[in-house]
């Protein structure tokens, strides 16, 4: 067992890598998605969604099931972006309906 650790430890100097997580995990993404106004009627405030990788703000919409044209203005990390955009773990996510005024 020792002469196991031994070898195990030469190797991680050796690399310079952490062994147990030498492999980034690919099949899933953590989004924070957060609704304002009128979309969280029925729905919730903020909650953290698991997608695939390379899912978009579409695919946010539907997974939480907002009709796309409801999400009229939608912000990644606070910085208004398209449906379209691929997301990226770790990114917050808001979804606004379209505002009115008088």
């Amino acid at each position: 067992m020792t002469l196991a650790l031994a070898i195990l430890r030469s190797k991680f100097r050796e690399y310079n890598t952490p062994f147990l997580h030498s492999t980034p995990c690919t099949q899933s993404m953590d989004i924070e998605v957060e609704l304002f106004a009128t979309l969280r009627q029925g729905r919730f405030r903020r909650k953290r969604l698991v997608l695939p990788p390379d899912s978009t703000l579409d695919d946010v919409c539907r997974h939480v099931g907002i009709d796309l044209q409801e999400a009229a203005f939608v912000t990644v990390n606070g910085t208004t972006a398209t449906r379209q955009q691929a997301l990226k773990s770790g990114d917050a996510v808001g979804l606004f309906p379209a505002l009115g005024g008088g």
